[in-house]
């Protein structure tokens, strides 16, 4: 899966309070989360713009 998307743009349609405000942070932690399910992950690159 490729994930290359522009928060802004995503959120700007939606009404305030509908999403978590994290998702706005232009810092911090990423989590890749498996909900209990067995997931791999490689080959992860994070750039900065």
């Amino acid at each position: 899966m490729i994930l290359d998307g522009h928060l802004n743009k995503a959120t700007a349609r939606l009404k305030p309070g509908s999403f978590q405000k994290a998702v706005l942070n232009k810092s911090g932690h990423i989590a890749f989360l498996g909900h209990g399910s067995v997931v791999k992950f490689r080959n992860i690159r994070i750039r900065e713009r």
